[in-house]
């Protein structure tokens, strides 16, 4: 140990060993705060740090369905999201990736919280964080225009296309061209299941979405079990 170490320690405990506890508590306080709040900072920051990286690391996003309209309580959105987890992932997929729902609440009838929807849903455009979008279908067609959402014969087979004729919902793209947007929700028995409302309701796909597997096979689930 270094002299200057040994004497500092000899020379504290000196000052401290004829004093009370509630006279040491003020004098370590009153000197060593600085250095107590530090340490104590330093150990929440390592804390999280080994929380986040080793002992709960968190998963990477395996699917997010984004509903842009309307009202979705917490718990249904949770229980929504779990069953898609256990239809699309594989158990080993499920330990370290997560399918997560989320409610912009557009439309909601209140300016404040319509504002902050919108606000939230170009933010995670451009985070690229949304794939599926449950949407009105007068939002739909309102959004294919500026280029918000994905061609489904870009994404899904002709035959799947095909299957789901009487489904399609088509809009204009940015050059006018009428193309497939969208799949009609009405009456799907897995979100009326969860006590979702489908009525008018559409599904489609964001234009920037980087999971194009795991969308196509939750489009395919979606339709292929919950026909009436």
């Amino acid at each position: 140990m270094p002299k200057s170490v040994k004497l500092f320690l000899v020379t504290e405990h000196s000052k401290l060993k004829d004093m009370s506890t509630k006279e040491k508590f003020e004098y370590v306080w009153e000197y060593y705060k600085i250095h107590i709040i530090a340490f104590v900072f330093a150990c929440v920051i390592i804390g999280n740090i080994l929380n986040t990286l080793w002992f709960n690391p968190q998963k990477e996003m395996f699917l997010q369905i984004t509903f842009y309209d309307g009202f979705i309580d917490s718990d249904t959105l949770d229980s929504f999201s779990a069953h898609l987890e256990e239809a699309l992932m594989t158990p080993e997929e499920r330990e370290t990736m997560r399918v997560t729902g989320v409610d912009l609440m557009i439309n909601s009838g209140e300016p404040q919280v319509e504002m902050a929807g919108r606000q939230r849903f170009i933010v995670m455009m451009a985070a690229r964080e949304i794939d599926l979008l449950v949407i009105s279908q007068e939002e739909l067609v309102t959004l294919a225009p500026e280029g918000l959402l994905l061609p489904l014969h870009e994404i899904m087979s002709n035959s799947m296309i095909a299957q789901m004729s009487d489904k399609l919902i088509y809009a204009h793209d940015e050059y006018g061209v009428e193309l497939v947007y969208g799949i009609m929700l009405d009456n799907n028995r897995l979100f009326e299941s969860y006590g979702l409302f489908t009525q008018g309701k559409s599904l489609a796909v964001i234009i920037n979405t980087q999971r194009n597997e795991a969308v196509r096979n939750s489009i395919e689930y979606i339709f292929e079990h919950s026909q009436e």
